[in-house]
């Protein structure tokens, strides 16, 4: 899934991929060059957030289209 983040020293927003975000990859912020990414730690618990999030999303589509 595509998103942004704000960079955590300028605030500007940072497009990431969040698959490439879980593999461990950084992203750089284009206007300051701050470095952002996920430590390994964090990995499991930003997934299992994201699983439960599509999930969601999934029962909310289905929930308008039933109604």
């Amino acid at each position: 899934m595509k998103t942004a983040i704000p960079c955590p020293n300028c605030g500007t927003e940072i497009p990431i991929e969040t698959d490439t975000l879980l593999k461990g990859s950084r992203f750089c912020c284009g206007h300051c060059g701050a470095s952002v990414g996920l430590c390994a730690g964090s990995r499991p618990v930003v997934s299992k957030a994201l699983n439960a999030f599509d999930t969601l999303k999934r029962q909310t589509r289905q929930y308008r289209t039933e109604h």
